[in-house]
């Protein structure tokens, strides 16, 4: 099993880094485009949205794959969110 995760790592599917502490930020609800958030079942958006989270929703980073990062929220639901609107 080892072997298999570290393989996982090598190939960029997963990271072994820390949870972050971060929260949802520069979404521009004046003009109604990415006035939310979507968290999603995987990291695309071909995936099927779970919540729309708004400005300020704090999360935890638990895991990177590019530019999706996948997160916890505080009442314990993980999904995948866009990177580009998380701030640390």
């Amino acid at each position: 099993m080892k072997t298999f995760l570290t393989s996982l790592m090598i190939l960029g599917l997963i990271t072994a880094s820390t949870v972050n502490a971060a929260y949802v930020c520069g979404l521009s609800g004046d003009t109604g485009y990415y006035s939310y958030l979507s968290l999603r079942t995987c990291g695309s958006t071909r995936c099927r949205e779970l919540l729309r989270l708004s400005s300020g929703t704090d999360v935890s980073v638990i895991a990177r794959r590019g530019r999706w990062r996948k997160v916890r929220l505080s009442n314990g639901t993980v999904g995948w969110v866009h990177g580009r609107h998380l701030c640390y």
